[in-house]
């Protein structure tokens, strides 16, 4: 059989194919500390929220009383309080600065957190850490908007609406997620009704050093879960860049079949000359495939299935 040689744009459309595979179908140790930073930071941010941030709001400035200031607010906009996701403290008895600590869930966050369910709805929610040493195009944008969509559904799937918008901040791509309103019957979960005025104008103390330290974790866990997300894009970009320099370097698809043994079932050309007529397998066809790869015995027992060593070999 005649060898089916590469074109500029076939090479570009196995580039795409593979870095779909690579973000939608291969399982990697990066994955299991994602989601394990992802369980974490839940179980610390639902812990600090019910016994200390709850508690701590409550004593100072009680529910009741900030449901009578509103009954005297203005109809126009709000002048005695507002609805806040942040809450400024200072521990009593540690000699340690006043901090911070934010409930609201930015980007950043938000897309480690539901990384899983954003790449089920076929985005990339690590477009961000992509686009960090990147200018914008048109292609970014198209991206972007989708993964606005998707988070929206997202937030929606899991009980909250979000309103994200995007925005250039000093060259910076970064996504960006607006207050949530609520209503007199929605002092809802991450969110107090408190007096108007900035976090740091409603200071308040901690009691409990334990309590402080645990507040402190949040922040650990926070970070902690944005870090794994991103070395799951590095890995990720790596193993992409490793099987691009492979296509740019072959001549004809047995070349690279070398390197991604089940290329011909991912990607159909439709003659085997040098041409720009491409045809993509069927969506049922590669989760068929997906299937089949995850639940093959790797030749190699140190090696898990579908994944790319050091000699760039797809096992």
């Amino acid at each position: 059989m005649k060898p089916i040689r590469l074109n500029k744009i076939k090479r570009e459309e196995l580039k795409k194919v593979w870095a779909k595979r690579v973000q939608q179908d291969l399982e990697l140790e990066e994955h299991n500390t994602l989601r394990e930073a992802q369980d974490t930071y839940r179980h610390i941010r639902d812990f600090t929220w019910d016994s200390i941030i709850s508690p701590i709001v409550e004593k100072n400035f009680p529910t009741e009383d900030m449901k009578v200031l509103k009954k005297y607010e203005r109809t126009s906009y709000r002048d005695f309080t507002q609805t806040d996701t942040c809450f400024t403290l200072k521990p009593m008895n540690i000699e340690d600065d006043e901090k911070t600590f934010t409930y609201n869930i930015k980007a950043d966050v938000f897309f480690a957190l539901y990384h899983d369910q954003l790449v089920a709805k076929d985005v990339k929610p690590t477009i961000a850490l992509e686009y960090e040493t990147k200018d914008q195009n048109p292609h970014f944008y198209t991206q972007a908007e989708e993964l606005t969509t998707a988070c929206v559904e997202v937030a929606k799937e899991n009980g909250t609406e979000y309103d994200l918008a995007l925005f250039n901040n000093g060259g910076s791509h970064t996504f960006t997620r607006n207050l949530p309103s609520y209503n007199d019957k929605d002092f809802g979960k991450f969110a107090k009704i408190v007096p108007n005025g900035t976090c740091h104008s409603r200071t308040m103390m901690v009691d409990r050093d334990d309590d402080w330290y645990q507040m402190l974790d949040f922040e650990k866990a926070k970070s902690g879960l944005t870090n794994a997300h991103r070395d799951l894009f590095k890995v990720q970009t790596q193993l992409m860049n490793d099987m691009n320099s492979i296509i740019d370097q072959s001549t004809t698809l047995d070349q690279i079949e070398e390197h991604w043994v089940d290329v011909k079932d991912c990607i159909n050309f439709e003659n085997k000359e040098v041409s720009t007529a491409l045809s993509i397998v069927s969506e049922d066809t590669k989760d068929r495939l997906a299937i089949a790869i995850a639940n093959m015995k790797p030749k190699n027992p140190n090696v898990a299935a579908f994944v790319v060593n050091s000699n760039q070999t797809v096992q």
